[in-house]
């Protein structure tokens, strides 16, 4: 899990607009790349513990099917992640099999909840403790409740201004600890293996082959006893008491004499026991037992690249292929359930904390609706399948084209590219060739302001991007950058200017060469 879905060497997800036209703006493209590189950034940090607590969560997840992560943000540390035991633990679902409400359970020192909560929000018996030195350090407990808030108003900007409800509790004594708090976005992400219908907790693989561990304990602590005889077994000896003191005097070290040991005619008198024991059946046996656990942990779904390393692209993308559609309904409802919600928590934090850079008007005005696409290894396999599936009827075109190209018309070669290149994952490396400084024209020159008078403009502007301008201003001429269309617009798909700007700006150019020239 922790390799094919949240690898830490790379970026396992993306960030884009739901609207395909606004993922064509170039604003909406450089901020959502910002956003996902400050994301991961602050994930990967060693301050967030990201990469421990999300084994953990795996972990948990493999052996009892839940594993539950709580996401928070702390002033000058950043996103913080945390583990929650799943014995503290208790889940509730809404009316969609979502789940919204978590009951944790957890113990706090009275010096403890003294430090988090103030001496006066302490129940009676967490106070007495408190002042007595001995108990300082004695253990209490103390319930965390998150919930759907039932009184929602989004224009507040108190505890209720927030979707989900906080409370800490002192169950014993029935008693609020703290003022009622809140959470902008659900703080827990929460992976589930599988569940069956109306089950809360998941099912682990650990739970589907636990007859098989058990089953191969017994048959190793068998076969380790039956290989314990075989080397060192048992010694049969006669009954006459020939050795003089019984067994006791058989000396079984490297060398030692046991006077005794062969009667006259050279006969031994002692032996050791054979069992008899076939420790080879057992082995194949357990073997079965092991194969069944792997295959419930998925583990040789893995194995077919390792054991047949040699192979060729094309057999090992179908590969790839199967392995994607055997391991998607398991890995998919990690992404769906577990990984969805936790990108969609950071997010929401980073942007409260003002931790991203401000969004463009465009995203601004279209809500901020975007969506995930993740990009790991286990989503490339997913998607080896449209690889495949155009690979496929291209050999099956090769012959026609050989005829007549024509036939290939029917494909789109850009599609095919980008498709060619994201599934593999291609990656490049950008390096700056060339670097064209910044550069002013004084706007008090008499240059500048014929040129503001001749278009009508009343003052000028800095632009952020570049031109032809600052490879032209060494010949020492007054430059100014001005033009019909829209900077916006520029180098992106359907790049275009409108009639209308186009003769508006002939109209300009006009005005200033009569103004210079005449």
């Amino acid at each position: 899990m922790d390799s094919m879905l949240t690898p830490r060497q790379s970026k396992w997800h993306n960030l884009r607009m739901t609207d395909e036209a606004l993922n064509r703006r170039f604003a909406v493209q450089d901020w959502f790349y910002r956003a996902n590189n400050i994301m991961h950034s602050m994930r990967n940090s060693p301050k967030a513990n990201f990469a421990g607590q999300n084994f953990e969560r795996w972990i948990s997840m493999g052996a009892f099917g839940t594993g539950s992560l709580f996401i928070d943000f702390m002033a000058g540390v950043g996103l913080r992640y945390r583990c929650v035991n799943l014995r503290d633990t208790f889940f509730l679902e809404n009316h969609q099999g979502i789940i919204d409400s978590v009951y944790r359970c957890f113990k706090h020192t009275a010096r403890q909840a003294a430090q988090r909560w103030g001496e006066d929000k302490l129940p009676e018996r967490v106070k007495k403790a408190l002042e007595n030195p001995q108990r300082q350090n004695e253990f209490f407990d103390f319930l965390h409740v998150v919930a759907p808030r039932t009184d929602y108003d989004s224009g507040r900007a108190d505890a209720r201004g927030k979707p989900w409800a906080s409370y800490y509790l002192s169950v014993p004594d029935k008693m609020l600890l703290a003022p009622e708090g809140g959470f902008t976005s659900f703080p827990y992400s929460i992976a589930r293996y599988v569940t069956a219908p109306e089950e809360v907790y998941g099912r682990s693989p650990a739970m589907t082959a636990l007859a098989d561990i058990k089953m191969l304990n017994e048959m190793s602590k068998t076969d380790i006893r039956a290989v314990h005889k075989l080397v060192d077994p048992p010694i049969l000896l006669h009954d006459d008491g020939i050795l003089g003191g019984g067994g006791t005097t058989i000396r079984m070290q490297p060398g030692g004499l046991n006077p005794g040991g062969v009667n006259r005619n050279g006969q031994a008198m002692m032996q050791p026991f054979s069992t008899g024991a076939r420790v080879d059946i057992n082995e194949n046996k357990m073997e079965q037992r092991r194969t069944a656990i792997d295959d419930a942990f998925l583990v040789t779904l893995f194995q077919i690249l390792v054991e047949t390393p040699r192979m060729t692209a094309t057999e090992a993308l179908i590969r790839a292929q199967e392995k994607g559609m055997l391991l998607t309904p398991t890995m998919g409802r990690q992404q769906s359930a577990a990984l969805g919600p936790q990108i969609e928590r950071e997010l929401d934090l980073l942007m409260f904390h003002r931790s991203l850079p401000p969004m463009p008007p465009e995203l601004v005005e279209a809500g901020g609706d975007y969506e995930i696409v993740y990009d790991s290894p286990m989503s490339r396999m997913a998607r080896a399948e449209e690889l495949v599936g155009v690979q496929r009827p291209m050999e099956l075109l090769a012959p026609f084209a050989q005829i007549n190209p024509e036939v290939l018309a029917v494909l789109d070669p850009d599609a095919l590219a980008r498709l060619t290149a994201e599934v593999p994952r291609f990656e490049a490396t950008l390096s700056v060739v060339r670097c064209a400084g910044a550069m002013e024209t004084d706007p008090d020159c008499e240059f500048v302001q014929g040129f503001c008078s001749a278009v009508d403009v009343d003052l000028t502007n800095a632009i952020g991007f570049t031109t032809d301008a600052p490879h032209l201003a060494p010949l020492g001429a007054p430059i100014v950058i001005y033009g019909p269309g829209k900077p916006n617009q520029c180098h992106q798909v359907d790049e275009h200017i409108a009639v209308a700007d186009l003769e508006a700006g002939q109209a300009c150019f006009k005005e200033v060469l009569l103004r210079f020239l005449t």
